[in-house]
């Protein structure tokens, strides 16, 4: 029997001359599921990727949440990149909730957010431009203890 893989749906698009965020609404180069949204500092490519620089990648997934309230959102990143969230129910669109964008060093932008019990659809986006590349992906709250962490594949839905 086929079981969908848990995590976030991961896709790649190689753009040159990147300055912000781009438009993602087009074909990509490569999809695949990814357990956790963690690239660490290199300059060197990505696991999988076929280059080191001039790449944007999208990530969506569908998160648990068992405790409701607050939550601090994270993305340590270098270029740019982006958080938005949606509940599942479909009740309102999808929300901004961290905006790391631009051409910039590693650096961290979090929000705090309220989020009910239940799931939660997350929408990442991230860019490189050139030179080192990092993308991580944390939250804390009651579900974590309030302890900040990589947001795990245990709490992901099958993506498929």
């Amino acid at each position: 029997m086929y079981v969908p893989p848990k995590g976030f749906k991961e896709e790649v698009f190689y753009i040159k001359d990147l300055g912000k965020m781009p438009n993602l609404n087009r074909v990509a180069a490569m999809e695949r599921i990814r357990p956790h949204v963690v690239y660490e500092e290199t300059k060197a490519s990505w696991p999988g990727f076929r280059q080191a620089d001039f790449f944007a990648v999208r990530w969506t997934g569908v998160m648990s949440i068992k405790r409701k309230g607050g939550y601090r959102w994270s993305l340590l990143s270098d270029d740019g990149s982006k958080l938005f969230m949606k509940q599942e129910d479909g009740i309102g669109g999808w929300r901004k909730v961290v905006d790391n964008d631009g051409r910039h060093a590693l650096r961290n932008r979090e929000s705090h957010q309220e989020v009910s019990e239940g799931k939660t659809l997350l929408r990442l986006e991230y860019f490189e431009h050139n030179g080192k590349s990092c993308m991580i992906f944390r939250y804390m709250g009651p579900d974590t203890e309030n302890r900040m962490k990589f947001v795990p594949q245990k709490v992901m839905e099958a993506n498929i």
